[in-house]
């Protein structure tokens, strides 16, 4: 029932980006962006709210029927650092978005529609990863150190990735496959994925920068879900953080896009997460760093990281 009555919460708060949030079918401007994304982290810190008492208090079974026993303050630490560390991360996924946007040359204004139905996918795809993944952890122990060293594998490369720009997009296979097996006209129509010429349905590019956009999604979520699990392995509060961090996602695009070159030492605050994640993971049969010294490491390394690129582009006098 709680899974239910959580679900309808998700839908509502789409419409409600979907409908309210964001009524023309454009992209948002700088200040809309702003309004939103402060919209989309206030609910989501709302939500660590109602996560602390209802593990305190033990609401609709949550502590018991649903996620672990702990205490309010635990599982609220616990959902504030997994929150953090995918929206953290999601940042370094928008950057992969605004890469694909660019190489397939889509109108600002066709964008918004990408991402709003990648974000859909999103939700399911990893609703799968995280149960998935959390089956194994509880039934086979050993699988933790295994999602460390993906952790730390993908801390590696996003070092050697730069940038990113060398990613190679007209040699991926499923690009390969769509354009070889599905007709596509060479030509944007508006928003739409599909249209009809000469009796039969074509693709647009439109569609095929969706389908890439949510590849890289998949991508990122094998290697960013495994980092939650070094802070909790409480499903409510994996899927959950996971499922607020990611709703604020094309809100946070369209504020981001046109400054992303100034925070260009947030990948390396990401880098030094990741590496923390990971090693903690591994040691956390020898050695359990609490949970709130745990989130307190990761909001120093990104204020760093925020700090430091403020400094460099001398937007912080000395």
């Amino acid at each position: 029932m709680v899974w239910l009555v959580f679900s309808l919460i998700i839908f509502f708060f789409m419409a409600l980006d979907l409908g309210v949030l964001n009524k023309s079918d454009t992209s948002l401007t700088t200040g809309e962006a702003i309004r939103n994304s402060i919209i989309w982290v206030s609910i989501g810190i709302l939500f660590g709210v109602f996560v602390y008492y209802a593990y305190e208090f033990q609401w609709f079974g949550i502590g018991t029927r649903i996620g672990q026993a702990q205490s309010g303050s635990q599982a609220f630490t616990q959902y504030l650092s997994g929150y953090i560390v995918e929206l953290s991360l999601s940042v370094d996924n928008l950057f992969v978005f605004a890469l694909v946007f660019n190489y397939f040359k889509v109108p600002v204004s066709s964008q918004h529609r990408v991402l709003f139905w990648g974000i859909v996918i999103a939700l399911i795809l990893r609703g799968l990863v995280i149960f998935g993944g959390i089956a194994l952890v509880h039934r086979y122990h050993w699988i933790e150190y295994l999602f460390a060293l993906i952790i730390l594998y993908s801390a590696y490369k996003m070092w050697k990735s730069g940038d990113g720009d060398e990613i190679d997009i007209e040699n991926m296979g499923l690009v390969k496959i769509l354009r070889k097996y599905i007709r596509m006209i060479p030509q944007f129509r508006g928003d739409l994925f599909f249209v009809r010429e000469n009796s039969s349905w074509h693709m647009t590019p439109l569609f095929l920068t969706f389908m890439v956009v949510n590849v890289a999604d998949v991508v990122f979520a094998f290697d960013s879900i495994p980092a939650i699990f070094a802070i909790t392995k409480d499903e409510f509060i994996v899927f959950s953080s996971n499922i607020f961090a990611i709703l604020g996602l094309r809100s946070l695009y369209f504020l981001l896009i046109g400054m992303m070159e100034r925070f260009k030492h947030l990948k390396t605050a990401m880098i030094v997460i990741l590496l923390f994640i990971g090693i903690k993971m591994l040691i956390n049969d020898f050695y359990n760093i609490h949970s709130g010294l745990a989130l307190l490491i990761i909001l120093v390394i990104l204020g760093a990281g925020i700090f430091s690129s403020m400094y460099s582009e001398g937007n912080i006098e000395t």
